[in-house]
């Protein structure tokens, strides 16, 4: 365990609505980051990007480890990117006062997209944004131990990636 690593998921977890939510609606959302970074690692014109894309696929896979257990233990089942159901999807964007652009980025629709690298800045830029605004509720209003210190380790990690991403952005593309 790296330090500032969530720990593994107690046996014990406990959780609300929110908890709940958050769990079904990260888990395809990470899925998404971990198909657009794959994407970009073979892809990607710039190596940073490269090598930051290589991060996100294991700590996007690391937290997904984390939640999958707690979620189950909280009796939900996290929705799948492969079949999103929209009502579900609905009524948890509304049980955290989110709005429904949670949803993603499809990896395929980056993969014929000129210039690739700023596509994929873009994409990831949003994504992260969006996945630090669930972590951001499910730290005001979650209660499940595991879930909050993912959420924490979210807001952290992502919004760095988002000041790195947007630098980058702004020094190949002009902003």
């Amino acid at each position: 365990m790296t330090a500032g690593t969530p720990a593994a998921p107690a046996a014990t977890a406990r959780g609300n609505a929110v908890d709940r939510a958050f769990a079904r609606r990260l888990v395809p959302h990470h899925e998404q980051a971990v198909a657009v970074a794959q994407l970009a690692v073979g892809r990607a014109e710039h190596r940073a990007l490269r090598a930051l894309a290589a991060d996100v696929v294991q700590v996007r896979r690391r937290d997904l480890r984390r939640v999958r257990p707690v979620a189950r233990h909280l009796g939900v089942r996290p929705g799948r990117t492969e079949r999103v159901d929209q009502l579900a999807v609905l009524d948890d964007a509304d049980t955290m006062g989110l709005s429904i652009d949670v949803l993603g980025t499809d990896a395929a629709a980056l993969a014929h997209a000129d210039p690739f690298d700023r596509a994929v800045l873009d994409a990831m830029i949003a994504h992260d944004r969006c996945a630090i605004r669930m972590a951001r509720v499910e730290l005001a209003r979650g209660m499940n131990p595991q879930l909050r210190a993912v959420a924490r380790w979210i807001v952290r990690g992502q919004a760095a990636e988002v000041a790195r991403m947007c630098a980058w952005n702004e020094a190949w593309y002009g902003g």
